[in-house]
């Protein structure tokens, strides 16, 4: 009996150590005025945080591996639409991040493609 209340213990310290290492998820990364991109579902593992009002930008080609990784976004900006590219150049475009708009969960045609992303107009 006393081998199984030290074996639930030490389950429940280990469960309250790991918790802080946890990533957490969610909207409030993404500031007033950016467009954001998640390499997750439900706004998980923050990708890009980019100011609206900017031309295209290759944010996602670097050694972290975040090509092709888009799985949600959010666009807090009041001015301008956004758009999400397949490749790299801005080319080929995904979808238009509408103002104030989101997705927690991107379509299967788009998800996992993108490649850069511009904040200053729609596609």
């Amino acid at each position: 009996m006393r081998l199984k209340a030290t074996i639930v213990a030490g389950a429940a310290v280990v469960t309250v150590l790991a918790a802080p290492l946890t990533a957490q998820a969610s909207a409030d990364q993404c500031l007033p005025n950016k467009m954001c991109v998640w390499g997750n579902n439900n706004f998980e593992w923050l990708i890009a945080a980019q100011l609206h009002g900017q031309g295209v930008m290759d944010v996602f080609n670097d050694a972290a591996g975040e090509n092709d990784q888009a799985d949600s976004w959010m666009n807090r900006s009041s001015r301008f639409d956004g758009c999400l590219y397949d490749h790299s150049d801005g080319t080929h475009s995904l979808l238009t991040m509408g103002r104030g708009d989101e997705r927690l969960n991107m379509s299967f045609l788009d998800s996992d493609k993108t490649s850069s992303m511009r904040t200053n107009r729609r596609c």
